[in-house]
């Protein structure tokens, strides 16, 4: 049996490693990092296979992406999570957004110090033994108790830090089993439907457990802090393939006339004596019909994050058997800055011999290509709206090559994105590039032109002159035009970093929006992968590490934006609302003094995920973090009510720092709104000593509350999930379509409407019957588009080849996606019976535990049913 390890993603902006070990019936991914979904995506590779994600650090940031697009996938199943301690910690801190019934998770977790004498994951294909490694400098900490860090009063917190460490992992453990309890389909659906079938239709949900059940409490409470806090422990790997059984000779079994019956035994080593026809015996031994086993391919996924892991790394003991048997056919090393410059460290990569292949991954070493093939876009858009649309940032060129000393001495290479190795039997790794993975080898965006050939990939000829065409009349058609009267709040620049909801696709990752205003910038919502949008957009001058001050570089990067962002909004707790704002402030927290936090306004079960999460890394929350409650906020009450006990604190937490952040950014108020979706959701309203208001929607539905919250704004930022048409569909959801946004701010009065939150089904503009009338903008937002507020008038002129350009490129894309489509007449038949059930019980919104990430199973499921 064939199988083979290949890459899934590089160290680049956007990305770090990932590794995919294929079988024909299962695979096995290495390295967790954020944008591993929509890598997975862009590369074709389906998710229903995987059996192991194997976590580099417990704070990999894709894993909880990663757990939706198996479940919704997969339909059921079994996931088993394996990496350093941590990782469960990790794991049940999902319990307020990601919960899928039909999912069992198996959290496996490799402790420092272990033997590696037991596997800590086996199957009928691998073994897995885990190496867990850590800095010097953690050494006191790991060989005695460590004080948790500092807890902010929440309830019952006392009692989560009384308990032993044994207790700690149970109670964890029961979290885990409550949100991947691994239940059967309901009757009547298989594994391709959706995850599970609430009673009252829309997404997956559990039963709101009474205010006395322990269920409850678990979800209400912070975790238990982890053993050793803010550990930097990383998860090395040692993979061993299963010895391949060597295959029965049948020719020389009938040579030695053995009889067919006994054939099998031979098979299964043993030695059989059979009569032959002239009476005598004959004894046949196994080695004489069966060729020898293939022994087991060894490869090792080496994570060293810096130079202070190495000396634990190469002491453990774990190595030392595969030195003699089971030697290792290819090492990757996943190494920070730095790694390759200890002659310790190059000393153990020259111990493993002359034959073992080497494949370095490192920011130091690797280029920052572009990841993925949307960047073809983005160039084609860039010839449409120069301003608006740019190239992504990237280089050719890696920081440094390898050390000589290495690559005169060892068969070692960078590892690329397009490397594979065949296992059975071992091969050499080799580069074997697609159009798939990503933009064509040497593909230089600033040497090509718009009439170069590689730039026209993916469409036709015909295609790509009426793009053309269409772009230069709408060109000509803007210069011709008068720009509207300037007006407070057009100097304000909004970049819109994910435009689609749910999961994230090829062409659209999930929710942000960035506002740069003349005081500072304020981020709308930060799904995953929020950071490598604003790398791409606006580039790094020093690859994942705060550029120092006084390099002669005076260039906004990446790394000033998010210096310079005084507040983040968060909605709600849908996952793809927040879970790329962990990573956002890990890297703030490097490049910012407390002299200058970032405000984050949120709703407490957010706060209680980032406050554990800050338990696995530092985040800043103290010091550089502060926190504003979204329910202190409501437009229709006092931000100084007075409250009692816990929800005062808050409060007056509220009021205290909601007034250094008005002072900040030169605001006249921040208020919420609460409107219209399945759990808890909140708009917000932003308006400025200026004279300009911004108001976003968050998810909702068409909500009166936002109307009056909203009036007279200068720019509406709303949802428009659904496409007209579709009005039941998106009130089941809690959403809204085209026309219900645009009605909605025509209701608020609205100066200008910017359309955002797109189901990742439509490839092209979804159509709607409210048109561009009167004096109110309407534009769409693409991922990267960044313009002044007054310059979003000219969207509307753009829209017609933007949406042919993406319509274009889906539909010369293959069929084969991720997510597996469901047969439309079971679609269909769903369909039927979510309606039948809302027309019987209209759902409440707003239900606090509604804890499922919107992945929506049927968008994506219909995602090749796009218009195009």
């Amino acid at each position: 049996m064939k199988y083979q390890l290949a890459a899934v993603s590089t160290p680049a902006s956007d990305t770090q490693q990932s590794i995919c070990l294929f079988f024909p019936n299962a695979r096995y991914l290495f390295g967790i990092p954020e944008a591993t979904t929509r890598m997975c995506i862009q590369r074709k590779q389906t998710l229903k296979k995987l059996r192991g994600a194997f976590l580099s650090q417990a704070t990999d940031g894709g894993l909880a992406g990663l757990t939706m697009s198996f479940a919704d996938s997969s339909g059921s199943g079994t996931l088993n999570v394996a990496g350093p301690e941590g990782t469960l910690h990790r794991v049940a801190g999902m319990r307020y957004y990601n919960k899928r019934d039909q999912l069992k998770v198996n959290v496996l977790e490799s402790l420092i110090g272990d033997r590696c004498e037991d596997a800590l994951y086996s199957d009928e294909f691998v073994n897995v033994y885990g190496v867990t490694t850590h800095s010097i400098k953690s050494n006191e900490s790991y060989s005695s108790s460590s004080p948790s860090p500092s807890r902010s009063q929440s309830p019952s917190h006392s009692k989560r830090n009384n308990m032993s460490y044994e207790e700690s992992v149970e109670y964890k453990r029961k979290i885990v089993d409550e949100i991947f309890p691994g239940l059967l389909p309901p009757n009547g659906l298989d594994g391709s439907s959706e995850i599970s079938t609430p009673k009252n239709g829309g997404d997956a949900v559990e039963d709101i457990p009474s205010r006395n059940d322990a269920k409850l409490s678990r979800r209400l409470a912070r975790l238990p802090a982890p053993r050793h806090p803010r550990s930097d422990a990383a998860a090395s790997y040692i993979v061993m393939g299963k010895p391949m059984r060597g295959k029965f000779n049948n020719e020389v079994a009938v040579q030695l006339q053995v009889p067919g019956p006994l054939r099998s035994k031979l098979t299964r080593k043993e030695t059989v004596t059979f009569q032959l026809s002239d009476g005598s015996e004959r004894t046949v031994t196994p080695e004489q019909v069966v060729a020898p086993d293939t022994p087991p391919t060894v490869f090792f996924i080496v994570n060293v994050p810096n130079k202070k892991h190495i000396t634990t790394l190469v002491q453990s003991s774990a190595w030392e058997r595969h030195r003699q048997t089971d030697k290792p056919h290819i090492l990757v090393h996943n190494v920070g800055w730095g790694v390759l410059d200890s002659e310790e460290y190059v000393q153990w990569i020259k111990s493993w011999g002359p034959d073992t292949h080497h494949l370095v991954s490192s920011p130091e070493y690797t280029a920052n290509n572009v990841s993925l093939p949307s960047s073809f876009l983005s160039l084609k858009r860039a010839s449409v709206l120069s301003d608006a649309f740019k190239a992504p940032l990237y280089s050719l060129d890696a920081p440094r090559s390898l050390p000589e000393t290495l690559t005169s001495q060892v068969k070692i290479e960078v590892l690329d994105k397009h490397h594979k190795a065949e296992l059975n039997p071992p091969e050499a790794p080799s580069v074997q590039p697609t159009l798939m993975s990503g933009l064509p080898p040497g593909f230089d965006i600033r040497r090509e032109t718009t009439e170069d050939e590689l730039l026209k990939q993916g469409l036709s000829e015909k295609s790509w002159d009426n793009y053309s065409k269409a772009c230069e009349a709408v060109k000509e058609e803007v210069c011709k035009l008068t720009p509207p009267e300037r007006q407070a709040g057009d100097d304000v620049v909004v970049t819109t970093l994910g435009t689609g909801s749910a999961l994230p696709s090829k062409y659209r990752n999930v929710s942000a929006t960035l506002l740069q205003t003349p005081h500072g910038n304020i981020l709308l919502d930060a799904g995953e992968g929020t950071w490598g949008q604003l790398a791409r957009m606006f580039g790094e001058r020093s690859r994942n590490t705060p550029p120092r001050d006084g390099d002669g570089d005076d260039r906004e990067d990446a790394w000033d934006v998010l210096k310079n962002t005084k507040a983040i909004y968060l909605s709600h707790v849908h996952a793809d609302h927040h879970i790329g704002l962990a990573k956002l402030l890990q890297l703030r927290s490097k490049a910012v003094g407390q002299e200058n936090p970032v405000t984050i306004i949120c709703n407490h079960l957010i706060r209680t995920y980032l406050l554990e999460q800050n338990e696995l890394e530092y985040l800043g929350i103290g010091r550089k973090v502060k926190f504003v409650d979204v329910e202190a906020l409501l437009y229709n009450q006092d931000v100084a009510v007075e409250k009692a006990g816990y929800r005062k604190l808050q409060a007056d937490e509220a009021a205290l720092n909601l007034a250094a952040l008005r002072q900040s950014l030169n605001l006249k108020d921040v208020k919420t709104a609460l409107v219209k979706h399945r759990c808890k959701c909140h708009a917000g309203i932003i308006e400025s000593n200026e004279g300009w208001k911004v108001v976003y929607s968050g998810d909702t539905m068409p909500c009166e509350n936002l109307v009056e919250s909203g009036k007279d704004a200068t720019l509406l930022i709303h949802e428009a999930t659904m496409e007209d048409g579709l009005e039941e569909t998106a009130e089941a959801k809690g959403h809204s379509t085209i026309g219900q946004a645009i009605q909605i701010g025509k209701e608020m009065n609205a100066k200008k409407v910017l359309l955002t939150h797109f189901s990742q089904r439509y490839s092209k503009l979804a159509q709607s019957s409210e048109s561009q009338n009167g004096t109110m903008v309407i534009a769409h937002a693409f991922d990267l588009l960044s313009l002044r507020v007054g310059d979003l008038w000219k969207m509307s002129h753009y829209n017609s080849p933007l949406s042919f350009l993406l319509a274009q490129e889906v539909a010369g894309e293959e069929t084969e996606d991720v997510i597996e489509e469901e047969p439309v007449e079971k679609q269909e038949k769903r369909s039927k019976k979510s309606r039948k059930a809302q027309n019987k019980e209209k759902r409440k919104p707003n239900s606090l535990f509604d804890t499922v990430h919107e992945s929506n199973a049927s968008d994506q499921q219909q995602s090749k049913k796009a218009k195009v």
